[in-house]
């Protein structure tokens, strides 16, 4: 036996036994998760439900807009409290429905949920105080929900790092 054939042998017994895990996990034909994986995986987790999120508002706002004018409520919607509290459901309900379709359970759901809604439910109150205007009230509920969508994420980051829910694992 010559030496390439001895290596060549030893390279195949390796690769059949695992040795070379770190290039692919053979379980699942992906490459293991590294730190940097989950923390790209974890990032592209949170930009994915911000876009579900616009999704939500832009799908949802002209029903909202159909239904105040075919029940004369527009002046009623068009409040700034009011909007606001819309424009949370419209991405809590997206959330939702998105987050049900990747396979999630239903307490990541609600912490998500609640993580979305809390910058508003705190902003709501000073807007009634009078301490911030209804532009403060949109741009920082929707600057300060990303960070809140974030701590809730690392409530469990198994969930958004780890694992590969509904579509992604169909694929």
């Amino acid at each position: 036996m010559t030496e390439t054939t001895a290596a060549a042998r030893t390279h195949v017994a390796h690769v059949a036994h695992g040795a070379h895990g770190a290039e692919h996990d053979t379980a699942h034909g992906t490459r293991p998760a590294t730190r940097g994986r989950k923390v790209g995986r974890f990032l592209a987790h949170l930009v994915e439900m911000v876009v579900v999120m616009v999704l939500g508002m832009m799908l949802l706002g002209p029903a909202w807009d159909w239904a105040g004018a075919a029940l004369g409520i527009e002046a009623v919607l068009g409040r700034p409290d009011v909007g606001a509290v819309v424009m949370v459901l419209d991405m809590v309900a997206a959330m939702t429905v998105w987050m049900r379709v990747g396979r999630h359970g239903w307490a990541p759901i609600w912490e998500m949920n609640a993580a979305m809604a809390a910058p508003f439910a705190v902003l709501l109150v000073l807007f009634w105080l009078g301490a911030v205007g209804a532009g403060d009230l949109m741009l920082w509920g929707h600057v300060l929900m990303v960070p809140a969508m974030a701590g809730a994420m690392l409530l469990r980051p198994a969930e958004y790092t780890e694992h590969v829910h509904g579509l992604k694992a169909a694929r």
